[in-house]
């Protein structure tokens, strides 16, 4: 079986097990292949950052969401203490 994907940005085939693939993970890490597979969905840099710079909006709101959500369960949890 393949583990050839295509990339989000513009539809190329790729392989997210190679060291291409985007976005990287550190290379020294134990387990960096399984993770490059997990979290890779670009086949290049460039494409990756097209991408992000088409979608800058939605990837603003996602990360300022993240952030709050990530606080308000930071601040339930020193609350608790």
């Amino acid at each position: 079986m393949s583990r050839a994907r295509k990339c989000v940005g513009c539809g190329c085939k790729y392989y997210p097990a190679s060291q291409y693939s985007y976005p990287s993970v550190w290379w020294n890490e134990p387990d960096h292949k399984e993770k490059q597979f997990m979290y890779a969905r670009f086949h290049s840099k460039s494409c990756m950052e097209q991408w992000l710079s088409k979608n800058a909006q939605a990837v603003a709101e996602l990360i300022d969401n993240i952030t709050i959500y990530d606080n308000t369960i930071t601040n339930q949890t020193h609350r608790k203490e």
